[in-house]
């Protein structure tokens, strides 16, 4: 399941692979060996959304308003990926890639 994942992310998100370096290249009785470095996925990935900030005791949003709704506590909700009906009808699949959200995070906690 790992492995499907990942390679279903680096299908989503191409732009977060890092492609390995060559180390060095050995040559030893006439075959040429070479050491990368492994290929990583979302070494630099950020959040979109923007992370509140505590300030005397309090979460500060800075785009966030106040709701009235009673939202049970603030977490952070994993990325995932989902099948998203398109096409004629929303009769067609597509896998997408869900960002990590913040939710829960209206009003005071």
């Amino acid at each position: 399941m790992i492995t499907f994942g990942m390679f279903l992310a680096m299908n989503a998100h191409p732009e977060l692979l890092e492609p390995g370096k060559l180390v060095r290249r050995v040559a030893k009785q006439g075959r040429v060996r070479e050491f990368w470095t492994p290929n990583v996925v979302g070494p630099r990935y950020k959040l979109k959304r923007e992370v509140p900030q505590i300030l005397e005791r309090q979460f500060v949003y800075a785009q966030w308003e106040r709701g009235s709704d009673a939202s049970p506590r603030m977490q952070w909700r994993p990325g995932h990926f989902r099948q998203q009906a398109h096409g004629v009808g929303r009769k067609e699949r597509k896998t997408v890639w869900i960002e990590p959200a913040l939710i829960g995070a209206k009003g005071e906690q």
